[in-house]
């Protein structure tokens, strides 16, 4: 299996993570704002980008 650039795991998280939005009516700017910036953090820990960026985008949102 090929690596995902950081860009594509980067969008892929944040694209994720704006699927819970309408949960967060009101806050969407907000989410996205979020998502892009801890995006690269989960990319930077090889075992959590191992995971791909849907689940990590899942895991964090698991701790809402």
């Amino acid at each position: 299996m090929t690596e995902l650039s950081r860009e594509d795991f980067e969008a892929r998280f944040v694209a994720e993570m704006m699927t819970y939005a309408s949960v967060y009516d009101g806050y969407e700017n907000e989410l996205r704002d979020y998502a892009v910036s801890i995006a690269s953090s989960y990319y930077d820990e090889p075992d959590q980008r191992a995971d791909g960026p849907e689940e990590c985008a899942r895991a964090d949102v698991g701790y809402w």
